[in-house]
């Protein structure tokens, strides 16, 4: 029985011995829980910290670019109306050398009708005296001075198609560059 009593004390003493391992073991499982929770919490709040920063400068990064590009637009709009004002520049200069040359053409027009006139008259004369004299008409000078009239008139009216043309096309290439554009005309209604 003693052996029997030993044998259960050193069972008891064993199982002690083990509990209390046991509940070191856990103690020390708790405790690296603990920690573990408190690292996990730590970092939790670190990437939460990091994600907050992140936000940020992605918030910062995207306004800075959104300004770039707002200035970048501001850039290319006053470059462009700087260019449609050149053009409409150059096209109310053409205008004015167009309406010049018309001037100076119809001025040249008046001077060569009056002195086409003036010679005709002499010619008109000159024919009177020689068919009252009996000599021959003068008919091929009259052509003369008719045919240079019309070619002076034919050079004139080219010269103000191709003006037109050009300030046509000074046009078109204004439109097709995007930018409303209104006739002078039209603008200073």
């Amino acid at each position: 029985m003693v052996d029997q009593l030993q044998g259960t004390l050193d069972k008891r003493c064993d199982l002690e011995d083990a509990n209390t391992t046991l509940k070191e073991e856990i103690k020390n499982a708790n405790e690296r829980v603990q920690a573990a929770v408190k690292e996990s919490e730590a970092k939790s709040v670190e990437f939460s910290t990091r994600l907050e920063d992140l936000k940020t400068a992605h918030i910062s990064e995207l306004e800075q670019v959104q300004d770039e590009e707002k200035q970048k637009g501001l850039v290319e709009v006053q470059r462009i109306q700087h260019l449609l004002s050149e053009k409409s520049r150059e096209v109310e200069h053409l205008r004015k050398e167009l309406t010049e040359l018309e001037r100076e053409k119809q001025s040249e027009l008046v001077k060569l009708r009056l002195e086409y006139d003036g010679k005709l008259l002499k010619l008109q004369k000159h024919n009177a005296k020689v068919q009252q004299s009996g000599q021959g008409s003068s008919a091929a000078n009259s052509e003369i001075f008719r045919k240079k009239l019309q070619h002076v008139k034919t050079e004139s009216d080219r010269e103000i198609q191709s003006l037109k043309r050009t300030i046509s096309d000074l046009e078109q290439k204004i439109q097709h560059q995007g930018m409303p554009y209104q006739p002078l005309s039209k603008r200073r209604r």
